[in-house]
């Protein structure tokens, strides 16, 4: 190497160059030089470099077995949420088991397109697809700004979980409909129509797992509080309300005064014999249909609790004037409906006042009695 430029412009005295091996296997080269003598790498600092050298060898292979496990964890995270392993106290999806579980109390929401049948029905297939995930990247940042994350995607549902405080699961209901107003805006610009959601959350303890077989798994929650979420979820369509809490999650609200709530009444659900205690949020409805309710609150609550107590004539005067001053509340119209109509049946379809989609929503059996 006499006549490279670097040795001519470096003009080395000693060199050394040694390999760095692990198991017998070559990882990689040591270079040294010493500018200002020769035979600067004697017999004994030639036995301590072989001596780091090995060490060498080792910390650069785990150094990029570690490299290898980010990135895979980078990538699985994806699929996997961060949060699902750190509540299962994995550092990594390599560590995740069939069968880990762990018990914890969450809020849970499941978030739904309205009429998305009928609507799919006029698209491609490719732009159903890109319908979707225009959708989904509208929605999946709030959640994650407001301490949520994605546990799964139903076709157009969204079921997320917060493991934080319920006014978080709250919060990001009603930024998820005021963001809808935004993505609406944008789709009537393109000649597109709007769409709209429901949204029903509910809070409770629940089992955090993984669930399978050996070949194929899939993380999940299962819980009571998880179906009673995405019965809250199809109640929207029977009271025509964009979001719904059911009464564990108003309970552990810990600034219920922040929103605009009223509680709507009692309702049976499929796979409940008891009635459940429904709640209105409707901080992100439009503003003159949000004023109406606010000025109608006290009266329409006396309206719910004379109907709840089984006297739906009382309620019926209550519920009048409510509608004298909020004609656009839906849920004023189908009281009034109901104390017309006295019918045992309270999930009954209302001619004109429910939306249109069948009642099934999707989700897989196994998650929902």
């Amino acid at each position: 190497f006499g006549q490279d430029a670097y040795i001519q412009a470096r003009q080395p005295q000693s060199v050394l160059c040694a390999p760095l091996k692990k198991q017998g296997r070559l990882t990689g080269l040591v270079y040294l030089e010493n500018n200002l003598m020769a035979n600067a790498f004697t017999p004994d600092r030639l036995e301590v470099i072989n001596l780091l050298s090995a060490q060498a060898a080792i910390a650069l292979d785990n150094a990029c077995l570690y490299t290898d496990v980010a990135e895979l964890n980078k990538a699985y995270a994806r699929f996997v949420p961060r949060q699902f392993l750190q509540h299962l106290n994995k550092s990594s999806i390599t560590e995740v088991n069939l069968g880990d579980q762990v018990q914890v109390e969450m809020s849970v929401m499941f978030a739904d397109i309205r009429a998305f049948t009928t609507l799919s029905e006029t698209l491609t297939p490719q732009a159903n697809f890109e319908f979707i995930n225009d959708y989904l990247a509208c929605m999946e940042p709030i959640i994650v700004e407001h301490g949520g994350f994605i546990d799964k995607y139903i076709g157009d549902a969204i079921m997320a979980l917060f493991s934080g405080p319920a006014d978080d699961a709250v919060r990001a209901g009603i930024a998820m409909q005021q963001a809808l107003m935004t993505y609406n805006a944008r789709r009537q610009r393109q000649g597109q129509s709007p769409i709209r959601i429901g949204i029903g959350v509910n809070t409770g303890s629940l089992m955090l797992g993984t669930v399978g077989g050996p070949n194929r798994m899939d993380g999940t929650v299962i819980s009571d509080a998880v179906n009673l979420s995405a019965r809250l979820e199809e109640l929207t369509k029977t009271y025509s309300t964009a979001f719904l809490i059911g009464h564990p999650t108003y309970q552990r609200l810990r600034y219920p005064q922040h929103h605009c709530i009223r509680k709507i009444g009692q309702a049976t659900v499929k796979g409940k014999r008891q009635l459940i205690t429904v709640y209105e949020v409707f901080d992100g409805d439009p503003d003159s249909l949000k004023q109406g309710k606010l000025a109608t609150l006290t009266e329409f609550q006396q309206g719910v609790e004379q109907y709840d107590s089984g006297n739906p004539h009382l309620a019926l005067t209550h519920f009048e004037r409510c509608h004298e001053v909020a004609p656009l509340d839906p849920v004023t119209r189908y009281y009034l409906h109901r104390c017309r109509n006295p019918s045992p049946d309270r999930e009954a379809n209302l001619s004109g006042l429910l939306d249109p989609e069948p009642a099934s929503n999707g989700y897989p059996d196994a998650m929902l009695p």
